[in-house]
């Protein structure tokens, strides 16, 4: 039985935004941006919240950060927001697993970088608000490629 998945999507007007961003600091454009709260190869049992329509994050909530993964170093764009936290938190207590130390809510940008990358690139954080759906559930498919 496959396991539980949960993310909240980048609405297409913020898409559209972050990836004019990233143009102008010369990356390429992504599809489907989207925050995922629980990534659980064990089933649980998770059900939204029907209040939360969507989420709005604010510039002051956002920084960079780096991770490794299987597709190599990944630029992300951290988002330090409640309700992704409350998501996951959730999600554990029911019994969610989570293949890292810690859980850091974040949208991934740029897949498999090196340092190259960024010669004569200037990192500027996105200084507009990003708006999200609220949180969908469907089964883990481990086998998803960006």
């Amino acid at each position: 039985m496959a396991g539980t998945y949960v993310e909240f999507a980048v609405n297409q007007e913020s898409e559209d935004a972050i990836n004019g961003w990233l143009a102008s600091m010369g990356f390429s454009s992504r599809k489907n941006l989207h925050v995922t709260t629980v990534y659980s190869r064990k089933p649980v049992d998770y059900r939204p919240k029907v209040a939360v329509a969507r989420v709005i994050t604010q510039p002051e909530e956002y920084g960079f950060i780096f991770l490794k993964s299987d597709l190599g170093l990944c630029m992300c764009l951290s988002i330090e927001n409640l309700l992704f936290h409350l998501s996951h938190t959730k999600a554990e207590r029911l019994g969610a697993t989570w293949d890292y130390p810690t859980y850091l809510p974040h949208l991934t940008l740029a897949y498999d970088i090196s340092e190259s990358d960024f010669l004569g690139r200037r990192l500027t954080l996105p200084d507009f608000t990003i708006t999200f759906s609220g949180e969908m559930v469907s089964e883990l498919n481990e086998d998803w490629k960006p």
